[in-house]
C-alpha cells in the first residue's frame, strides 16, 4: 500500500540525476537519479507501514533523517525517511497499514515530505545499489486509500493538480494549517484486485 494519504507523488524514482548524481555535492550517494518516491505531506501527518515486516529505527544526519527501515518478509526493504518522529519501537514487528511514525523534515531535506526507497537485496535498478522503484511492486488499493475517497474502490487515484506557489519538487506545507488545494484529476488505473 501507500505509506502516506493521500498519496500525492512530488518526484518519481530516477527523476534529477543533476542533484544524486553529482559525486562531489554527494558522494555517498552516486545514483543514476532519485533512489525512491517523495510524497508531499505537512509534519506531523501520518506514514503507514507499506507491508509487513521488521521494523528498525535509525537516524542518518546527511540523508534520511529520521527513519523507519522495514525488512519484509521477502527480504526487500522499504525506507520510509525525513520522518518528524517514529512512532515504533526498534526491531518491532509491524503490519501492513500500521501507522510507524510521522512526516517531517529531518536529515537531506528541503521541506515536510516523506522519502519511500525500496531495496531488493542482489537486485534492483541498474547502478541505483539495491533500489527499485516501489511504484512497480504496489498491489491493490489499500482501504486506508478507500476510506480517503469511497467512490475509488477499485481504483486509485494516479495524477494530482497542485494549487500551491510555494510547492517544490521535494516538499510541501509545514503544517495542516498550510495545506495547498490539492485536487484529484479524474485519471485512474485499475488496480486488479
Amino acid at each position: 500500500i501507500y505509506p502516506i494519504q493521500p498519496p500525492i507523488i512530488t518526484q518519481y524514482f530516477g527523476e534529477n540525476p543533476a542533484i544524486y548524481s553529482n559525486i562531489k555535492l554527494h558522494p555517498e550517494w552516486s545514483f543514476p537519479g532519485h533512489n525512491g518516491i517523495d510524497f508531499a505531506g505537512y509534519i506531523g501527518q501520518q506514514v503507514f507501514a507499506p507491508a509487513e515486516g521488521i521494523a528498525e529505527v535509525g537516524y542518518e544526519s546527511n540523508g534520511y533523517g529520521n527513519y523507519v527501515k522495514i525488512t519484509h518478509p521477502d527480504k526487500t526493504i522499504s525506507y520510509l525517511a525525513h520522518l518528524k518522529r517514529a512512532i515504533i519501537g526498534n526491531r518491532s514487528t509491524v503490519k501492513c497499514e500500521q501507522v510507524i511514525g510521522e512526516v517531517g523534515t529531518s536529515g537531506f531535506s528541503t521541506g515536510a515530505h516523506l522519502h519511500w526507497g525500496y531495496k531488493i537485496p542482489n537486485g534492483g535498478a541498474a547502478g541505483y545499489k539495491g533500489y527499485d522503484d516501489p511504484l512497480k511492486y504496489l498491489q491493490a488499493p489499500s482501504k486506508i486509500a478507500t476510506e480517503h475517497n469511497p467512490t475509488s474502490k477499485d481504483k486509485v487515484l494516479s495524477y494530482y493538480s497542485v494549487t500551491a506557489p510555494y510547492l517544490n519538487i521535494r516538499n510541501s506545507p509545514e503544517s495542516e494549517q498550510q495545506q495547498p488545494n490539492w485536487t484529484a484529476i479524474p485519471r485512474c488505473h485499475d488496480q486488479g484486485n
